[in-house]
């Protein structure tokens, strides 16, 4: 059964997350980001985004507010055309947190209108534009204070793979 309460909310978050990964340049992009160094860049208050890949993996150690939930892709793909659930037809997505495999959700965004930074992933300029998004996407509840890990993977089901491990300090 869908949960259409929680796929509206994945869709408002996923076009949200657009606009923040094309609001930041290349050269601190949270998509590029192989430390961790950039992910507490521009996080908005009431969610922390989490960074994906442009393809291959990542390993990153940041630190989350305690209190905040966490949304990202496990696998997405963004385009100037329209896109359905039906482009993800054989894509899939793994999220795990401390050893346990949450819940994921596929969501498709309507046109969302971003300006982007110069050499941004999503747009490759500051200028505006308009794009759709549709992922596989997590969204996390709060973890408790201390020190977690967090393992993504995904894949567009054609060979293409993303994937992010992460050591995640909550305080």
């Amino acid at each position: 059964m869908i949960d259409v309460e929680a796929t509206a909310r994945a869709e408002e978050f996923a076009a949200r997350w657009m606009k923040w990964v094309a609001g930041t340049s290349v050269v601190n992009s949270p998509l590029l980001d192989e430390s961790g160094e950039d992910a507490g860049r521009k996080q908005p208050a009431d969610v922390w985004f989490l960074g994906g890949t442009m393809g291959g993996a990542a390993q990153r150690e940041f630190n989350v507010p305690l209190g905040r939930p966490l949304f990202g892709p496990a696998f997405c793909m963004w385009s100037p055309a329209p896109l359905a659930l039906s482009h993800m037809e054989h894509a899939w997505g793994t999220v795990r947190v401390d050893g346990q495999d949450l819940d994921t959700i596929r969501a498709a965004t309507s046109k969302v209108r971003i300006r982007g930074a110069l050499g941004n992933p999503v747009t490759q300029n500051f200028w505006p534009a308009s794009r759709y998004v549709v992922g596989v996407w997590a969204m996390i509840q709060p973890l408790a204070a201390g020190t977690h890990v967090l393992e993504i993977a995904g894949t567009n089901g054609y060979g293409f793979k993303v994937s992010v491990h992460a050591t995640i300090h909550v305080s």
